[in-house]
C-alpha cells in the first residue's frame, strides 16, 4: 500500500470503527480522572489505587490497540484476539514501548553529558512572549550539530524497533520473538527501508500537528478536557496503529 492510501484509510479508520472509538475514549476518559485525582489528592491509599489503576487502564488500551495492527494482517485461518488475549499482549507491548523510549532517552542524556553539549540545546530552545522557538543560527554552529545528528539517528533506530516489534508482536503474540533483531531487520528490508523512513519522517509531523491541537483544545476548559480525552487522543491513537498495520501488511 502506498502511503497516501495508508494515511487516507487509517484517517478513516477510528470512524468506520465508532465502538472500538468509543470504548478507548472510556478509557482514556478514566485515564485522565486518574491523573487529576492523583495530582490533588493527599490520601496516599488514592494516590496508591489511582496508580495502579492508570497502569492497568494503560495495558488495556495498548492491548486494544496492538489488535487494530492483528485486524490489519488477520488472515481466514487466524483468530481475534479476546479481552484476556489482548491484556497479555498488552503487557507484552507495555514493555517493548517502555523499552523503546527508556533506552534511546537514557543514551541521549549520557551522550549529552559525555559530550558537554547540554547547553547547546538550551540555546537551540528559546522560550519567549512567542512561546518554544527554535534557533535556527545557534543549531549549526559547531561539532554539537553532528552530536544531534548521532541523537536523532538512535531514535530513529529504535523508532524502527519499537514500532516493527510491536507489529510483530500483533502476529505473534511472544515477546521474545518480536524483539528478534535478525527478523525485526529482515521485515524492514520486506517494507522497504526508504519507503518506511519516508512514513516515520511523515507520521511524526502528522503527531506533532495533532499533539499541538489536542494540547490546545486540553486547556480551554473542562469541555476542551473531555474533547481532547474522549475523541481527539483516541482517534490520534487509532490512526497511528491503523497505519503502522497498514505499513507493516506490505
Amino acid at each position: 500500500m502506498d502511503l497516501k492510501s495508508n494515511f487516507k484509510e487509517s484517517l478513516m479508520y477510528p470512524i468506520r470503527n465508532y465502538k472500538k472509538f468509543i470504548l478507548l475514549g472510556t478509557l482514556f476518559i478514566i485515564l485522565d480522572i486518574n491523573t487529576l485525582v492523583f495530582l490533588n489528592s493527599d490520601n496516599p491509599i488514592l494516590t496508591i489505587f489511582c496508580v495502579i489503576d492508570s497502569i492497568i487502564l494503560l495495558i488495556i488500551i495498548m492491548g486494544d490497540l496492538i489488535s487494530i495492527i492483528r485486524e490489519t494482517r488477520l488472515t481466514t485461518n487466524e483468530f481475534e484476539f479476546g479481552w484476556w488475549e489482548k491484556f497479555g499482549i498488552g503487557v507484552k507491548g507495555f514493555l517493548i514501548s517502555s523499552f523503546g523510549i527508556a533506552i534511546p532517552l537514557i543514551l541521549f542524556l549520557l551522550i549529552t553529558y559525555i559530550t558537554g553539549t547540554g547547553e547547546y540545546y538550551f540555546d537551540i530552545l528559546e522560550v519567549g512572549v512567542n512561546g518554544l522557538t527554535i534557533n535556527l543560527s545557534v543549531m549549526f554552529n559547531d561539532y554539537s550539530f553532528i552530536v544531534l545528528l548521532i541523537n536523532l539517528f538512535i531514535v530513529l533506530l529504535f523508532i524502527y524497533f519499537t514500532v516493527i516489534a510491536l507489529a510483530r508482536l500483533s502476529h505473534t503474540n511472544n515477546l521474545l520473538e518480536s524483539v528478534n533483531i535478525k527478523k525485526i531487520i529482515e521485515d524492514l528490508k520486506n517494507i522497504g527501508i526508504i519507503h518506511f523512513t519516508l512514513w516515520v519522517i511523515i507520521m511524526f509531523i502528522l503527531m506533532i500537528i495533532m499533539g499541538i491541537v489536542c494540547d490546545k483544545v486540553y486547556y480551554i476548559s473542562y469541555v476542551g478536557l473531555i474533547i481532547s480525552s474522549y475523541i481527539l487522543v483516541p482517534y490520534i491513537a487509532m490512526f497511528l496503529f491503523k497505519s503502522i498495520g497498514n505499513e507493516y501488511s506490505i
